[in-house]
């Protein structure tokens, strides 16, 4: 593996939040690269807990003029906002992503950057593999978990628009090398959207550019919940998953001739179920005008006998409706089913 004489600039965008401690620890994933050029831009999103100043202590005893290190403030407005912020300073070709919590592996950079020369212009993004772990014992295999089943090391997916119109098959933000010119085409990350800000993004990618993968776990990310009381992951709660999730589906639906029309009848599916699901919260919580809406709607979309019989109780029996059906809970980032 060699990228020595094709070495562009990476921008390299950590935004933070509260967060001083994992941080840090990816900062220093990043400074351990094995691929030389890349400039560090961290984005704190108005922490109130003293991060900030711990972080930025720990960048001027790091700065050395081998690799810039920038550290940028702005008020609370979530990730995606701080990302556009990083974005927006950026001097790279190429942009990088690094969540707070989430740790690169040391030929990550390396790894991808050859993909691009091996590809050459055929493709403007490029993704890994990433291992995900948390405290109760998790250790596995994104792309083997979301049945991404490449044989090659290096390849580009021919069916990422169709895969990240189903669900979030498995490429998350931070194994994303993407040229820094095609995410400003597109306009960079969705500020309204922050619990599915992956999925969003590489679909609006996928239908700009072909999507590159490195089959290798490249990245570290920590899949723990949140801790009680924690304000940092607000869409563990699956009412604010679901209404990010909607967000996301309709505003795909809004783009008209861009999306081609099996990416649009997958969507249309997808918002379908998340409607169903919907109304699974409504009768749980004894909201049986919403809980009707929310079914209607889901078999606007498609009528299915699981639906239909949905429909008819909670129409004219709520109260067995509310009985019989199943509890909802935070649903990930995958995608609806029923």
């Amino acid at each position: 593996m060699t990228a020595t004489d094709y070495s562009p600039l990476v921008s390299v965008v950590i935004p933070t939040y509260n967060r001083a401690r994992s941080t840090i620890a990816a900062i220093e994933s990043v400074l351990a690269q094995t691929y030389p050029r890349f400039e560090i831009i961290v984005v704190d999103d108005g922490s109130t807990d003293g991060s900030a100043e711990a972080i930025q202590r720990f960048i001027n005893q790091k700065t050395n003029g081998t690799h810039q290190i920038l550290f940028l403030n702005q008020p609370n407005q979530g990730a995606s906002v701080a990302r556009n912020s990083g974005l927006a300073k950026a001097q790279g070709e190429y942009i990088a992503f690094l969540d707070s919590d989430d740790v690169w592996v040391p030929e990550k950079l390396e790894w991808q950057v050859l993909a691009f020369k091996q590809l050459g212009n055929e493709c403007g993004a490029c993704v890994t593999d990433a291992r995900m772990v948390n405290r109760a014992g998790l250790d596995c295999s994104t792309f083997r978990e979301c049945r991404r089943q490449y044989e090659q090391a290096i390849g580009i997916d021919r069916r990422a628009t169709m895969a990240l119109a189903e669900s979030f098959c498995g490429f998350w933000i931070s194994t994303l090398l993407v040229r820094t010119d095609t995410i400003r085409q597109i306009g960079g990350l969705s500020p309204d959207i922050s619990f599915v800000e992956d999925r969003d993004l590489h679909f609006r990618l996928s239908l700009v550019t072909s999507i590159a993968y490195v089959n290798k776990e490249l990245v570290v990310t920590d899949r723990n919940p949140s801790p009680p009381g924690s304000t940092c992951r607000p869409w563990d709660n699956a009412e604010v998953q679901f209404r990010q999730q909607q967000r996301m589906l309709e505003k795909w639906l809004r783009m008209d001739a861009a999306l081609p029309r099996d990416a649009r009848v997958t969507v249309e599916r997808s918002l379908g179920a998340l409607h169903s699901h919907w109304a699974n919260w409504y009768l749980e919580k004894s909201l049986f005008p919403e809980a009707r809406q929310a079914v209607s709607r889901a078999v606007k979309y498609k009528i299915t006998p699981r639906r239909t019989v949905k429909f008819v109780l909670t129409w004219l029996a709520p109260a067995l409706a509310r009985r019989i059906t199943p509890k909802t809970r935070p649903i990930g980032t995958n995608g609806h089913s029923s």
